[in-house]
């Protein structure tokens, strides 16, 4: 009968992360027969006992940032070098998915909210982005209509909504100038020529109409971009610390399984060597 070879918990744990990867495990010969799990295992553990560092190299990137603590007691320079590239990685990848989660709450909330991704506020962040999506489709009243969203009798509001009014006028303006230059630079000379005719197709468009449904599919395309924009911290008034470094936004689903990892990972196996 057989010695069956103890194997440690953590780097068992490592090597069932690896082979549920797909990840090549051995190279083959094309008419050879795949490798059980019990033939990965093992060179898996062949792999590691001869050479951590070849070990890290070859499946580091598949680890999980409490699989490093096996490698800390090896005093090996290529394995402490490819444990901190390891580890760098992994705060930045932990601190990304944690800052992203916290925008998404955060977008969840003020759309629930209703005001900072209503069309009127939108537009009034990118101007020239609403034009392309939704304004030039847009009629005499409901542009009216649009400037006079959530307006107040009182002088005060007014006195606001002007100011608002006059603020997304310039920073449109700002935009298509800056939108021309660029234009400018990137046309050559014999582009111009092309530039005068879709100028002329862009004019005789203007006042096409389009349908309800295209209207609708332009709104939703309209909003996924200004979403995607927060997500990818690209609003420039918005105070993204207030955010990404608070709690409060992580949300209750995902503190759960936090914590249920946290309570699994720190568990000490029972099983003893044979």
């Amino acid at each position: 009968m057989a010695t069956s070879v103890y194997i440690e918990p953590l780097a068992a744990q490592m090597f069932a992360r690896i082979i549920a990867s797909d990840a090549i495990i051995k190279n083959q010969q094309r008419d050879e027969p795949d490798l059980t799990d019990n033939e990965k295992f093992e060179f898996l553990q062949e792999l590691l006992s001869e050479s951590p560092a070849k070990f890290l190299m070859k499946y580091g990137g598949l680890l999980l940032e409490h699989h490093l603590s096996y490698f800390q007691k090896i005093q090996d320079f290529e394995v402490t070098y490819r444990l901190r590239e390891l580890q760098r990685q992994m705060t930045e990848k932990s601190r990304n998915v944690v800052r992203r989660n916290r925008r998404f709450e955060c977008l969840k909330r003020l759309m629930d909210e209703g005001v900072y991704f209503c069309e009127k506020e939108m537009r009034q962040r990118d101007p020239l982005l609403y034009e392309h999506y939704i304004g030039q489709y847009l009629t005499a009243d409901e542009h009216a209509a649009l400037d006079q969203q959530c307006s107040d009798i009182l002088l005060s509001a007014k006195i606001l909504h002007k100011a608002d009014v006059e603020r997304r006028k310039e920073l449109l303006q700002q935009q298509r100038e800056q939108e021309e230059m660029v234009e400018e630079e990137e046309s050559s000379e014999e582009e111009e020529s092309s530039e005068d005719d879709d100028d002329d197709v862009q004019d005789s468009t203007d006042n096409t109409s389009i349908t309800e449904k295209e209207k609708r599919i332009l709104h939703q395309e309209f909003l996924r971009v200004m979403q995607l924009r927060f997500l990818n911290g690209e609003e420039r008034e918005f105070d993204y610390s207030k955010v990404d470094n608070n709690v409060e936004f992580d949300s209750i689903e995902q503190r759960c399984i936090d914590e249920e990892e946290k309570y699994f990972d720190s568990e000490e196996p029972s099983t003893e060597p044979s």
